[in-house]
């Protein structure tokens, strides 16, 4: 940013909303454009099925409950536990959390942390559970409930299929990691320098759930 060069940071790119907030700041006064890279929200399935629930296709959203957790306590050093910002839910814990956030379409009224899990409230009323985990393996699967109907979809943050109500919905991908970089250009070529969906409010909204 000091050079006048866009930045697509990985995830997560701060620890806190301070380091959060005073990025944000100096890449608005360096006009320059500055995301959070996570591929999650813009993979082309999940594109797709924030489309689909945007119209109601499975009614309003009540619930959802979303894990990734793989066992690595045998491979990985004491170092990925003990840093500040350290721990599986500043890894893999953010998929399910940014995933969650996003498919509610909703700011966050509260958060119950228990260890690598989370209860998050929504404002329009729906409610996640996500876990997630260095220590165990998991389903690692996503469900979300609506009025009328449900979303499954197995390793929700680089899939190509889910099942919409007993349906199969299938996309093509390059890669998981295309559309959030194919996003970030049309933005700056827009001349944009914040991301309309991986904006400062949706990386604080995620941080919120970390709890920094």
């Amino acid at each position: 940013l000091a050079n006048h060069k866009h930045v697509v940071c990985e995830k997560p790119m701060c620890v806190s909303s301070e380091e959060l907030h005073a990025c944000f700041d100096y890449a608005h006064q360096q006009n320059c454009f500055l995301m959070e890279a996570h591929k999650t929200v813009f993979t082309p399935l999940n594109q797709k099925l924030f489309e689909m629930i945007s119209n109601e296709e499975i009614g309003e959203i009540k619930s959802m409950d979303a894990q990734y957790a793989t066992k690595l306590t045998e491979t990985i050093s004491g170092w990925h536990f003990n840093q500040p910002g350290s721990g599986c839910m500043f890894d893999i814990g953010v998929y399910p959390i940014c995933y969650a956030n996003r498919m509610a379409n909703s700011s966050i009224l509260k958060v119950s942390r228990f260890q690598d899990e989370a209860l998050i409230e929504y404002e329009n009323g729906c409610v996640a559970h996500i876990a997630t985990s260095w220590d165990v393996d998991m389903e690692n699967t996503a469900h979300i409930y609506g009025t009328k109907g449900s979303v499954t979809c197995k390793n929700f943050w680089k899939n190509t299929e889910l099942v919409m109500n007993d349906k199969k919905i299938v996309v093509e991908q390059k890669s998981d990691f295309t559309g959030e970089i194919e996003h970030a250009c049309t933005c700056i070529e827009s001349g944009l320098i914040e991301s309309p969906i991986m904006s400062r409010n949706a990386s604080l909204e995620i941080l919120k759930v970390i709890g920094v």
